[in-house]
């Protein structure tokens, strides 16, 4: 819109550290015993995020990040440059040893989603 200039803001993704309590407390307190391939959470990260919780399969949790709302004015062929979501999948060793498998932020959508597919379907 001509004249108009959009809000701007940073997004305050969460880091691994804050993925990893993510999932220990949505382990502790909100995954279902019966039926967790069904259960989920959901965080308020921020003014902005929204952070949903999953179990995996085994010891595997996934934890994705997303924009509450996005409305962004940009011109199409710069569509792709801005970041939407923001994924990882975690491996819990113990109860307070977890790990990082996998970082959207480190690698590629493509092989983030295969190795979630991969993780959860084998």
């Amino acid at each position: 819109m001509p004249g108009i200039t959009p809000p701007q803001f940073e997004m305050n993704w969460p880091n691994s550290d804050e993925a990893i309590e993510y999932a220990k407390n949505y382990e502790k307190n909100y995954m279902s015993e019966s039926e967790p391939q069904l259960s989920y959470h959901i965080y308020e990260h921020g003014k902005h995020l929204i952070v949903k919780t999953t179990w995996g399969v085994n010891n595997f949790f996934f934890v994705w990040c997303f924009p509450r709302r996005v409305l962004t004015y940009t011109q199409p062929e710069n569509f792709r440059t801005y970041k939407i979501w923001q994924g990882y999948i975690l491996m819990k060793r113990d109860e307070e040893n977890w790990i990082v498998v996998a970082d959207s932020s480190k690698m590629g959508d493509k092989e983030f989603w295969d190795l979630h597919r991969k993780i959860k379907h084998g």
